[in-house]
Protein backbone atom coordinates (compact mmCIF):
# COMPACT_ATOMS: atom_id res chain seq x y z
CA UNK A 1 0.00 0.00 0.00
CA UNK A 2 1.34 3.40 -0.95
CA UNK A 3 1.69 6.22 1.59
CA UNK A 4 -0.52 9.27 1.21
CA UNK A 5 1.09 12.37 -0.32
CA UNK A 6 -0.20 15.19 1.87
CA UNK A 7 1.79 17.92 0.14
CA UNK A 8 1.67 19.27 -3.40
CA UNK A 9 4.56 18.06 -5.58
CA UNK A 10 5.62 20.41 -8.39
CA UNK A 11 8.09 19.42 -11.12
CA UNK A 12 10.23 22.23 -12.56
CA UNK A 13 12.03 21.16 -15.76
CA UNK A 14 15.37 22.35 -17.07
CA UNK A 15 16.59 24.10 -20.21
CA UNK A 16 14.43 23.17 -23.22
CA UNK A 17 12.06 21.23 -20.96
CA UNK A 18 8.89 23.19 -21.74
CA UNK A 19 6.79 23.17 -24.90
CA UNK A 20 6.81 26.57 -26.63
CA UNK A 21 3.87 27.68 -28.75
CA UNK A 22 2.82 30.73 -30.69
CA UNK A 23 -0.75 31.24 -31.92
CA UNK A 24 -1.46 27.51 -31.49
CA UNK A 25 1.63 26.47 -33.42
CA UNK A 26 4.14 24.30 -31.55
CA UNK A 27 7.64 25.68 -32.08
CA UNK A 28 9.44 23.39 -29.63
CA UNK A 29 8.39 20.05 -28.17
CA UNK A 30 5.97 18.79 -30.81
CA UNK A 31 5.26 15.10 -30.31
CA UNK A 32 6.77 15.12 -26.83
CA UNK A 33 10.43 15.50 -27.86
CA UNK A 34 12.67 18.14 -29.39
CA UNK A 35 16.13 18.67 -30.88
CA UNK A 36 18.00 20.55 -33.55
CA UNK A 37 15.62 18.98 -36.07
CA UNK A 38 12.82 20.96 -34.42
CA UNK A 39 14.62 24.17 -35.33
CA UNK A 40 15.44 22.95 -38.84
CA UNK A 41 11.75 22.17 -39.39
CA UNK A 42 10.99 25.87 -38.86
CA UNK A 43 13.27 26.69 -41.79
CA UNK A 44 13.96 30.38 -42.34
CA UNK A 45 11.49 31.20 -39.56
CA UNK A 46 13.58 29.62 -36.78
CA UNK A 47 15.64 32.70 -35.94
CA UNK A 48 12.88 35.31 -36.34
CA UNK A 49 10.48 33.22 -34.25
CA UNK A 50 12.70 32.07 -31.37
CA UNK A 51 15.42 34.70 -31.10
CA UNK A 52 15.00 37.04 -28.12
CA UNK A 53 15.35 40.65 -29.18
CA UNK A 54 14.35 42.17 -25.84
CA UNK A 55 13.78 40.51 -22.48
CA UNK A 56 12.13 41.98 -19.43
CA UNK A 57 11.97 39.97 -16.21
CA UNK A 58 9.03 42.03 -14.97
CA UNK A 59 6.79 40.89 -17.83
CA UNK A 60 4.88 37.61 -17.66
CA UNK A 61 5.03 37.25 -21.45
CA UNK A 62 6.88 39.08 -24.19
CA UNK A 63 5.52 40.75 -27.28
CA UNK A 64 6.70 37.84 -29.45
CA UNK A 65 3.56 35.92 -28.46
CA UNK A 66 5.43 32.78 -27.40
CA UNK A 67 4.18 30.96 -24.33
CA UNK A 68 5.05 27.75 -22.49
CA UNK A 69 2.16 25.31 -22.60
CA UNK A 70 3.47 22.10 -21.01
CA UNK A 71 6.48 20.00 -20.10
CA UNK A 72 8.41 18.06 -22.77
CA UNK A 73 7.88 14.46 -21.70
CA UNK A 74 10.52 12.90 -23.95
CA UNK A 75 14.14 13.54 -24.89
CA UNK A 76 15.05 17.14 -25.69
CA UNK A 77 18.42 18.62 -26.54
CA UNK A 78 20.45 21.16 -28.47
CA UNK A 79 23.87 19.83 -29.55
CA UNK A 80 26.77 20.85 -27.30
CA UNK A 81 24.44 23.03 -25.25
CA UNK A 82 22.15 20.88 -23.15
CA UNK A 83 20.45 17.49 -23.31
CA UNK A 84 17.82 15.94 -21.07
CA UNK A 85 16.26 12.52 -21.40
CA UNK A 86 12.71 13.62 -20.60
CA UNK A 87 10.36 13.65 -17.62
CA UNK A 88 7.71 11.10 -18.52
CA UNK A 89 8.75 8.63 -15.80
CA UNK A 90 8.79 11.07 -12.90
CA UNK A 91 5.18 10.69 -11.61
CA UNK A 92 5.32 6.89 -12.03
CA UNK A 93 8.58 6.67 -10.10
CA UNK A 94 7.32 8.88 -7.28
CA UNK A 95 4.19 6.75 -7.25
CA UNK A 96 6.16 3.67 -6.20
CA UNK A 97 5.79 4.61 -2.54
CA UNK A 98 3.44 7.59 -2.51
CA UNK A 99 -0.07 8.14 -3.75
CA UNK A 100 0.91 10.61 -6.47
CA UNK A 101 -1.52 11.46 -9.25
CA UNK A 102 -0.95 14.11 -11.97
CA UNK A 103 -3.43 16.94 -11.66
CA UNK A 104 -4.37 16.05 -8.08
CA UNK A 105 -1.21 16.29 -5.98
CA UNK A 106 1.42 16.40 -8.72
CA UNK A 107 1.78 19.36 -11.09
CA UNK A 108 4.30 20.32 -13.76
CA UNK A 109 5.41 23.93 -14.13
CA UNK A 110 6.16 25.03 -17.69
CA UNK A 111 8.06 28.23 -18.44
CA UNK A 112 9.81 29.96 -21.34
CA UNK A 113 13.34 28.62 -20.91
CA UNK A 114 14.84 31.20 -23.29
CA UNK A 115 14.07 34.06 -20.95
CA UNK A 116 15.38 35.63 -17.76
CA UNK A 117 14.97 33.00 -15.05
CA UNK A 118 13.60 35.67 -12.72
CA UNK A 119 10.56 35.91 -15.01
CA UNK A 120 10.01 32.16 -14.62
CA UNK A 121 10.39 32.37 -10.84
CA UNK A 122 7.84 35.20 -10.68
CA UNK A 123 5.45 33.14 -12.78
CA UNK A 124 5.94 30.23 -10.38
CA UNK A 125 5.27 32.58 -7.47
CA UNK A 126 1.99 33.74 -9.00
CA UNK A 127 0.87 30.19 -9.72
CA UNK A 128 2.06 28.51 -6.52
CA UNK A 129 -0.08 30.53 -4.16
CA UNK A 130 -3.25 29.62 -6.05
CA UNK A 131 -2.24 25.98 -6.43
CA UNK A 132 -1.54 25.62 -2.72
CA UNK A 133 -4.72 27.41 -1.63
CA UNK A 134 -6.86 25.17 -3.86
CA UNK A 135 -5.00 22.04 -2.70
CA UNK A 136 -5.48 22.89 0.98
CA UNK A 137 -9.18 23.50 0.50
CA UNK A 138 -9.71 20.34 -1.54
CA UNK A 139 -7.79 18.06 0.82
CA UNK A 140 -8.84 19.72 4.06
CA UNK A 141 -5.16 19.94 5.03
CA UNK A 142 -4.28 23.53 5.99
CA UNK A 143 -0.69 22.46 6.74
CA UNK A 144 0.04 21.25 3.20
CA UNK A 145 3.12 22.73 1.59
CA UNK A 146 5.00 22.57 -1.70
CA UNK A 147 7.58 19.89 -2.45
CA UNK A 148 9.53 21.19 -5.44
CA UNK A 149 11.31 18.63 -7.63
CA UNK A 150 13.64 20.55 -9.93
CA UNK A 151 15.95 19.30 -12.64
CA UNK A 152 18.90 21.19 -14.04
CA UNK A 153 18.16 24.87 -14.71
CA UNK A 154 14.77 24.42 -13.03
CA UNK A 155 16.62 24.36 -9.70
CA UNK A 156 17.71 27.97 -10.23
CA UNK A 157 14.12 28.99 -10.92
CA UNK A 158 13.09 27.22 -7.72
CA UNK A 159 15.91 28.73 -5.69
CA UNK A 160 15.02 32.27 -6.79
CA UNK A 161 11.35 31.64 -5.95
CA UNK A 162 12.19 30.24 -2.51
CA UNK A 163 14.74 32.86 -1.50
CA UNK A 164 14.32 36.10 -3.43
CA UNK A 165 10.50 35.85 -3.58
CA UNK A 166 10.01 34.35 -0.09
CA UNK A 167 8.52 31.12 -1.42
CA UNK A 168 10.22 29.34 1.53
CA UNK A 169 7.15 30.17 3.60
CA UNK A 170 5.10 27.74 1.50
CA UNK A 171 7.67 24.98 0.82
CA UNK A 172 8.67 21.84 2.69
CA UNK A 173 11.51 20.71 0.46
CA UNK A 174 13.47 21.31 -2.73
CA UNK A 175 14.76 18.14 -4.39
CA UNK A 176 17.27 18.89 -7.15
CA UNK A 177 18.80 16.73 -9.87
CA UNK A 178 21.94 18.09 -11.53
CA UNK A 179 21.42 21.65 -10.30
CA UNK A 180 23.92 24.19 -11.74
CA UNK A 181 24.02 26.20 -8.51
CA UNK A 182 27.30 27.91 -9.42
CA UNK A 183 27.06 27.84 -13.18
CA UNK A 184 28.19 25.76 -16.15
CA UNK A 185 31.59 26.40 -17.81
CA UNK A 186 30.59 24.33 -20.87
CA UNK A 187 28.21 27.13 -21.84
CA UNK A 188 31.20 29.40 -22.44
CA UNK A 189 31.84 27.24 -25.48
CA UNK A 190 28.23 27.34 -26.62
CA UNK A 191 28.01 31.12 -26.34
CA UNK A 192 31.34 31.78 -28.05
CA UNK A 193 30.54 29.73 -31.11
CA UNK A 194 31.85 26.23 -30.51
CA UNK A 195 28.52 24.48 -31.11
CA UNK A 196 28.03 22.53 -34.36
CA UNK A 197 27.66 24.73 -37.44
CA UNK A 198 23.92 24.26 -38.00
CA UNK A 199 22.43 26.83 -40.36
CA UNK A 200 19.09 28.40 -39.46
CA UNK A 201 18.01 30.49 -42.41
CA UNK A 202 20.22 33.58 -42.59
CA UNK A 203 21.91 32.75 -39.28
CA UNK A 204 23.05 29.77 -37.24
CA UNK A 205 22.53 28.00 -33.94
CA UNK A 206 25.16 30.11 -32.14
CA UNK A 207 23.36 33.32 -33.06
CA UNK A 208 20.12 31.97 -31.62
CA UNK A 209 21.76 30.81 -28.38
CA UNK A 210 23.44 34.14 -27.74
CA UNK A 211 20.04 35.79 -27.65
CA UNK A 212 18.83 33.64 -24.71
CA UNK A 213 19.05 35.43 -21.38
CA UNK A 214 18.86 32.15 -19.46
CA UNK A 215 22.11 30.80 -20.87
CA UNK A 216 24.03 33.88 -19.72
CA UNK A 217 22.54 33.38 -16.25
CA UNK A 218 23.97 29.86 -16.21
CA UNK A 219 27.54 30.92 -16.88
CA UNK A 220 29.91 30.17 -13.98
CA UNK A 221 29.72 32.60 -11.08
CA UNK A 222 32.89 31.20 -9.48
CA UNK A 223 36.46 31.95 -10.70
CA UNK A 224 36.60 29.65 -13.72
CA UNK A 225 38.86 31.11 -16.44
CA UNK A 226 42.66 31.21 -16.65
CA UNK A 227 44.02 33.95 -18.90
CA UNK A 228 47.28 32.68 -20.32
CA UNK A 229 49.38 29.54 -20.38
CA UNK A 230 50.75 27.73 -17.36
CA UNK A 231 49.41 25.72 -14.46
CA UNK A 232 49.99 28.52 -11.94
CA UNK A 233 47.87 31.12 -13.74
CA UNK A 234 45.11 32.18 -11.31
CA UNK A 235 41.45 31.62 -12.10
CA UNK A 236 39.35 34.73 -12.69
CA UNK A 237 35.67 35.54 -12.78
CA UNK A 238 33.97 36.36 -16.07
CA UNK A 239 33.44 39.97 -15.02
CA UNK A 240 37.23 40.38 -14.74
CA UNK A 241 37.89 39.38 -18.36
CA UNK A 242 36.95 40.22 -21.91
CA UNK A 243 36.06 37.01 -23.74
CA UNK A 244 35.43 37.30 -27.49
CA UNK A 245 31.85 36.37 -28.33
CA UNK A 246 30.44 37.12 -24.88
CA UNK A 247 28.33 40.23 -24.40
CA UNK A 248 29.79 41.91 -21.27
CA UNK A 249 26.52 43.74 -20.61
CA UNK A 250 24.63 40.43 -20.54
CA UNK A 251 27.29 38.86 -18.34
CA UNK A 252 26.89 41.66 -15.81
CA UNK A 253 23.11 41.52 -15.98
CA UNK A 254 23.16 37.77 -15.39
CA UNK A 255 24.88 38.27 -12.04
CA UNK A 256 21.87 40.23 -10.76
CA UNK A 257 19.95 36.96 -10.38
CA UNK A 258 22.65 35.44 -8.16
CA UNK A 259 23.04 38.67 -6.19
CA UNK A 260 19.30 38.71 -5.48
CA UNK A 261 19.49 35.14 -4.16
CA UNK A 262 22.59 35.75 -2.02
CA UNK A 263 21.19 38.94 -0.48
CA UNK A 264 17.88 37.25 0.28
CA UNK A 265 19.64 34.35 2.04
CA UNK A 266 21.64 36.77 4.21
CA UNK A 267 18.43 38.59 5.10
CA UNK A 268 16.59 35.35 5.89
CA UNK A 269 19.34 34.03 8.13
CA UNK A 270 18.45 36.75 10.62
CA UNK A 271 14.81 35.65 10.65
CA UNK A 272 13.97 33.07 13.37
CA UNK A 273 10.92 31.88 11.40
CA UNK A 274 13.15 31.10 8.42
CA UNK A 275 15.72 29.24 10.51
CA UNK A 276 13.02 27.15 12.19
CA UNK A 277 10.73 26.54 9.22
CA UNK A 278 12.99 26.69 6.21
CA UNK A 279 12.60 24.10 3.47
CA UNK A 280 15.00 21.19 3.24
CA UNK A 281 17.40 21.16 0.30
CA UNK A 282 17.97 17.65 -1.03
CA UNK A 283 20.49 17.62 -3.93
CA UNK A 284 21.21 14.70 -6.25
CA UNK A 285 24.65 15.31 -7.79
CA UNK A 286 26.09 13.48 -10.79
CA UNK A 287 29.74 12.45 -10.76
CA UNK A 288 32.35 10.31 -12.55
CA UNK A 289 31.69 11.94 -15.96
CA UNK A 290 34.12 13.93 -18.10
CA UNK A 291 32.98 17.50 -17.45
CA UNK A 292 34.21 20.98 -18.33
CA UNK A 293 35.12 22.54 -14.97
CA UNK A 294 37.06 25.64 -16.02
CA UNK A 295 38.48 27.28 -19.15
CA UNK A 296 41.65 28.84 -20.52
CA UNK A 297 41.82 32.03 -22.59
CA UNK A 298 44.94 32.47 -24.75
CA UNK A 299 45.24 35.11 -27.50
CA UNK A 300 41.47 35.46 -27.67
CA UNK A 301 40.88 31.72 -28.05
CA UNK A 302 38.88 29.95 -25.34
CA UNK A 303 39.37 26.27 -24.55
CA UNK A 304 37.43 24.24 -22.00
CA UNK A 305 39.28 22.24 -19.35
CA UNK A 306 38.06 19.07 -17.65
CA UNK A 307 39.93 20.15 -14.52
CA UNK A 308 39.58 22.75 -11.79
CA UNK A 309 42.82 24.15 -10.35
CA UNK A 310 44.65 21.34 -12.17
CA UNK A 311 42.54 18.61 -10.52
CA UNK A 312 39.80 16.58 -12.16
CA UNK A 313 36.87 16.88 -9.76
CA UNK A 314 34.50 15.39 -12.38
CA UNK A 315 30.80 16.17 -12.65
CA UNK A 316 27.75 14.91 -14.52
CA UNK A 317 29.00 15.76 -18.01
CA UNK A 318 27.29 19.16 -17.89
CA UNK A 319 27.46 20.51 -14.35
CA UNK A 320 30.88 20.19 -12.65
CA UNK A 321 31.08 18.90 -9.12
CA UNK A 322 32.54 22.23 -8.00
CA UNK A 323 29.35 24.02 -9.13
CA UNK A 324 26.74 21.53 -8.00
CA UNK A 325 26.08 22.95 -4.51
CA UNK A 326 24.79 26.39 -3.45
CA UNK A 327 27.46 28.75 -2.14
CA UNK A 328 25.67 29.06 1.21
CA UNK A 329 25.35 25.35 2.02
CA UNK A 330 28.31 23.39 0.64
CA UNK A 331 27.37 19.71 0.64
CA UNK A 332 23.91 19.87 2.18
CA UNK A 333 22.95 17.05 4.58
CA UNK A 334 21.49 14.25 2.50
CA UNK A 335 23.39 15.08 -0.70
CA UNK A 336 23.58 11.99 -2.90
CA UNK A 337 26.48 11.49 -5.29
CA UNK A 338 25.72 9.13 -8.16
CA UNK A 339 27.77 8.16 -11.23
CA UNK A 340 25.30 9.44 -13.81
CA UNK A 341 24.95 11.80 -16.76
CA UNK A 342 23.19 15.13 -16.34
CA UNK A 343 20.32 14.27 -18.65
CA UNK A 344 19.52 10.95 -16.97
CA UNK A 345 19.75 11.83 -13.26
CA UNK A 346 15.98 12.28 -12.96
CA UNK A 347 15.60 8.63 -14.08
CA UNK A 348 18.44 7.19 -12.00
CA UNK A 349 16.82 4.33 -10.04
CA UNK A 350 19.38 4.55 -7.25
CA UNK A 351 18.83 8.29 -6.87
CA UNK A 352 15.06 8.02 -6.98
CA UNK A 353 14.99 5.24 -4.42
CA UNK A 354 16.97 7.51 -2.14
CA UNK A 355 14.64 10.46 -2.83
CA UNK A 356 11.65 8.34 -1.84
CA UNK A 357 13.42 7.62 1.45
CA UNK A 358 14.06 11.34 1.90
CA UNK A 359 10.37 12.06 1.34
CA UNK A 360 9.51 9.61 4.10
CA UNK A 361 11.87 11.38 6.50
CA UNK A 362 10.09 14.67 5.79
CA UNK A 363 6.82 13.33 7.11
CA UNK A 364 8.35 11.51 10.06
CA UNK A 365 9.93 14.80 11.15
CA UNK A 366 13.17 12.86 11.27
CA UNK A 367 16.72 13.81 10.47
CA UNK A 368 17.67 13.46 6.83
CA UNK A 369 18.87 9.94 6.26
CA UNK A 370 22.55 9.70 5.31
CA UNK A 371 23.23 9.31 1.62
CA UNK A 372 24.31 5.76 0.80
CA UNK A 373 27.94 5.27 -0.10
CA UNK A 374 28.45 4.44 -3.75
CA UNK A 375 29.50 0.81 -3.93
CA UNK A 376 29.28 0.12 -7.66
CA UNK A 377 31.87 1.08 -10.25
CA UNK A 378 30.84 4.19 -12.17
CA UNK A 379 31.22 4.55 -15.93
CA UNK A 380 32.29 7.75 -17.66
CA UNK A 381 30.59 7.82 -21.07
CA UNK A 382 31.67 10.14 -23.89
CA UNK A 383 29.30 10.48 -26.84
CA UNK A 384 28.94 13.19 -29.48
CA UNK A 385 25.77 15.23 -29.08
CA UNK A 386 25.00 15.21 -32.81
CA UNK A 387 26.11 13.33 -35.92
CA UNK A 388 25.13 13.29 -39.57
CA UNK A 389 23.08 10.27 -40.61
CA UNK A 390 25.42 7.58 -41.94
CA UNK A 391 28.44 8.84 -40.01
CA UNK A 392 29.97 6.62 -37.31
CA UNK A 393 28.66 7.14 -33.78
CA UNK A 394 31.64 6.66 -31.47
CA UNK A 395 30.99 5.52 -27.90
CA UNK A 396 33.84 5.84 -25.39
CA UNK A 397 33.56 4.52 -21.83
CA UNK A 398 36.04 4.64 -18.95
CA UNK A 399 35.32 2.74 -15.74
CA UNK A 400 36.45 4.23 -12.44
CA UNK A 401 38.29 0.96 -11.79
CA UNK A 402 40.16 -1.40 -14.05
CA UNK A 403 38.37 -4.33 -12.41
CA UNK A 404 35.42 -4.67 -14.79
CA UNK A 405 34.33 -7.53 -16.97
CA UNK A 406 32.49 -7.30 -20.26
CA UNK A 407 30.85 -3.96 -21.05
CA UNK A 408 27.93 -3.95 -23.51
CA UNK A 409 26.56 -0.93 -25.37
CA UNK A 410 22.97 -0.85 -26.61
CA UNK A 411 21.61 1.61 -29.18
CA UNK A 412 17.90 2.40 -28.93
CA UNK A 413 15.31 4.88 -30.12
CA UNK A 414 14.96 7.54 -27.45
CA UNK A 415 11.20 7.85 -27.91
CA UNK A 416 10.26 4.19 -27.52
CA UNK A 417 13.28 2.41 -26.10
CA UNK A 418 13.26 0.03 -29.08
CA UNK A 419 16.65 -1.66 -29.37
CA UNK A 420 18.38 -0.95 -32.68
CA UNK A 421 21.79 -2.57 -32.12
CA UNK A 422 24.00 -4.09 -29.43
CA UNK A 423 27.76 -4.63 -29.22
CA UNK A 424 30.55 -5.35 -26.76
CA UNK A 425 33.02 -2.56 -26.11
CA UNK A 426 36.69 -3.30 -26.76
CA UNK A 427 39.62 -2.16 -24.61
CA UNK A 428 41.59 0.78 -26.08
CA UNK A 429 44.12 1.51 -23.33
CA UNK A 430 44.28 3.66 -20.19
CA UNK A 431 41.01 2.01 -19.02
CA UNK A 432 39.09 3.38 -22.04
CA UNK A 433 36.73 1.11 -23.95
CA UNK A 434 35.14 1.88 -27.31
CA UNK A 435 32.48 0.88 -29.80
CA UNK A 436 30.81 2.32 -32.89
CA UNK A 437 27.28 2.39 -34.22
CA UNK A 438 25.78 3.76 -37.42
CA UNK A 439 22.27 5.16 -37.71
CA UNK A 440 20.43 5.37 -41.02
CA UNK A 441 17.57 7.72 -40.11
CA UNK A 442 17.35 11.14 -38.46
CA UNK A 443 16.07 11.21 -34.90
CA UNK A 444 16.92 11.10 -31.21
CA UNK A 445 18.75 8.03 -29.94
CA UNK A 446 19.94 6.67 -26.62
CA UNK A 447 23.06 4.62 -25.86
CA UNK A 448 23.09 2.48 -22.70
CA UNK A 449 26.22 0.83 -21.34
CA UNK A 450 26.10 -1.88 -18.70
CA UNK A 451 28.35 -4.50 -17.17
CA UNK A 452 27.98 -7.04 -14.40
CA UNK A 453 26.24 -6.44 -11.06
CA UNK A 454 29.22 -4.52 -9.72
CA UNK A 455 28.97 -1.85 -12.42
CA UNK A 456 26.51 1.05 -12.35
CA UNK A 457 24.88 1.35 -15.80
CA UNK A 458 25.01 4.68 -17.60
CA UNK A 459 23.16 6.16 -20.56
CA UNK A 460 23.34 9.21 -22.80
CA UNK A 461 21.44 10.56 -25.81
CA UNK A 462 22.41 12.02 -29.17
CA UNK A 463 20.72 13.39 -32.26
CA UNK A 464 21.20 12.14 -35.83
CA UNK A 465 20.60 14.88 -38.37
CA UNK A 466 20.16 14.65 -42.15
CA UNK A 467 23.45 14.08 -43.96
CA UNK A 468 25.34 17.33 -44.51
CA UNK A 469 23.51 19.26 -41.75
CA UNK A 470 26.55 19.52 -39.49
CA UNK A 471 29.52 21.35 -40.92
CA UNK A 472 27.68 22.37 -44.07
Amino acid sequence: MRDAMTDLVVLIPGFGGSVLERDGRVLWGAGGEAGAASLLALGDEALPLLRLTKDDASRAELADGISATGVVAGTHMLPDVWKIDGYARMPQLLGRLFDVEPGRNYLEFAYDWRRDLRAAAKSLDRSAEGWLEEFRERTGNPDAKLVLVAHSMGAIVARYFLEALDGWKHARALVTFGAPFRGVPALLGALTGSVPNIRLGDGDLSELLRSFTSLYQLLPVYPAVQEGEGEDVPLQRLTELEIPGLDPEKVGMALELWTDIDEAIKRHNGNPAYREGAYRLLPIVGTAQSTAQSARLVDGELSLLNTYQNRDLSGDGQVPRVAAQPTDTGDAPGTLLTAGRHGELQHDDRALSYVLGLFTSLYLDADIIPAPVRSKIGLDIVLADAVNVGAPVSVKVRPESAEVGVLVATLELASTGEEMARTELTAEGDRWYGAEFTVEAPGLYRVRVAGDDGVQPVSDVFEALPAGTIGA
